[in-house]
């Protein structure tokens, strides 16, 4: 565990192993980092703190705690993920996936923020669905022409902009708004079951 902002002249190349890891006042790091550990990895613990990488961002061995503004130049894949407080996901016209569930730390409804550019995010596993991780706003912008396939979401609210259409493939539980801008292309919600 580090407090206080790491500052690292190249990147992080984590080997595999059962060990936590915590950033909680995020980390700089001059390269890609990749973490393979099966424990979880923490960036941040407060919507202020700030986790900048100069390349990729990986880690999809362990749960991904996130938290305040993270910047993965090249882009960033995760498997399980957790928002730990409202977190601002950045990359520079390079894809986001998550290929397993996110939601918010419990009770907390923390909202999280992708901006990607023009390339798309891709969410794989329900958000907001474990017992009382439901999250606050989430919110994707982009100008990918891929769009945007929304699984089973619970969420305060939605907001959803990008280039290509936009559908689901779950249920979509969202209390307050839900908007979307696809431009001229399609959206097509309710198809989820």
């Amino acid at each position: 565990t580090f407090t206080g902002n790491v500052n690292l002249t190249n990147g992080v190349s984590l080997a595999a192993g059962a060990g936590n890891v915590s950033f909680l006042n995020g980390l700089t790091a001059g390269a890609a980092s990749t973490f393979a550990n099966t424990g979880s990895l923490q960036l941040g613990d407060a919507a202020t703190d700030v986790t900048s990488l100069t390349g990729a961002l990986t880690h999809t061995a362990g749960v991904t705690s996130l938290g305040g503004i993270i910047t993965a130049p090249t882009g960033a894949t995760f498997a399980v993920a957790t928002i730990n407080s409202d977190n601002i996901l950045n990359t520079t016209d390079s894809a986001v996936a998550f290929t397993s569930t996110i939601d918010s730390d419990a009770l907390e409804t923390n909202d999280l923020t992708v901006n990607t550019g023009t390339a798309a995010t891709t969410i794989s596993g329900v958000i907001g669905g474990a017992v009382n991780g439901e999250l606050g706003t989430l919110t994707i912008n982009n100008t990918s022409a891929t769009g945007m396939a929304l699984p089973t979401t619970t969420a305060l609210a939605v907001n959803v902009t990008t280039n290509g259409p936009v559908t689901d493939f779950g249920n979509l539980a969202i209390t307050g708004l839900l908007a979307i801008n696809a431009g001229t292309n399609a959206v097509t919600l309710g198809d989820g079951g």
